[in-house]
């Protein structure tokens, strides 16, 4: 059974290998090839069913290619626990694969607004006035953070933004360990009280 598991993990990881090749291939301009036109064979049906039934999108980008990288990653811990680990399903353990969805798509979510936060910080040193598509759906995903917190803290400095910028950096992490630390409580408490 953990040989099939091993297996399996092994088809998942290829998987989401080629979904990330592609992705980095559809930001570059290339020439058609053979390979590509195999990668895109290969990952368009899943690309597109996630474009068509769950549609993410900020602005210019589109965030539903995140759906099968969290399925796949949910599909690696539950079959590492059950096939490979011998874990015995019990009802803690249902609960401890939901407490891992929630991390997961927590975790995916304040990544993407760490990388936004950053980019835009970098932006705002080297290109302050960028209209560029992405940085423009970037903005519109940090700048209301920023203007909440701008009303709560007065900043009168010419780098104000950068400032602001690296103060919604500091809460996205320490918002990040507060919600999982409460993630972890749960998940302890509820070791204790369910079998």
């Amino acid at each position: 059974m953990s040989l099939i598991g091993f297996i399996l993990i092994i088809i998942l990881n290829t998987f989401s290998l080629i979904l990330t090749i592609r992705i980095i291939l559809s930001w570059l301009v290339l020439p058609p090839s053979v390979f590509i036109y195999w990668i895109n064979k290969m990952t368009d049906p899943i690309i597109n069913f996630f474009k068509k039934r769950f549609p993410i999108r900020l602005g210019f980008l589109d965030l539903s290619i995140i759906i099968p990288f969290l399925l796949i990653h949910i599909l690696n811990r539950v079959i590492s626990d059950l096939m490979i680990n011998n874990r015995i399903p019990t009802l803690f353990y249902f609960f401890d694969i939901l407490f891992f969805i929630i991390e997961s798509i927590i975790s995916i979510i304040l990544t993407i607004l760490l990388i936004f936060t950053i980019v835009l910080f970098f932006v705002n040193i080297f290109a302050p006035y960028s209209y560029n598509p992405f940085i423009t759906s970037m903005r519109s995903v940090i700048d209301p953070i920023v203007i909440n917190i701008s009303k709560i803290i007065k900043i009168n400095h010419k780098y104000s933004d950068r400032i602001y910028l690296v103060i919604v950096f500091i809460l996205i992490i320490i918002s990040g360990i507060s919600i999982f630390t409460i993630i972890n409580i749960l998940r302890f408490l509820l070791s204790k009280i369910i079998p």
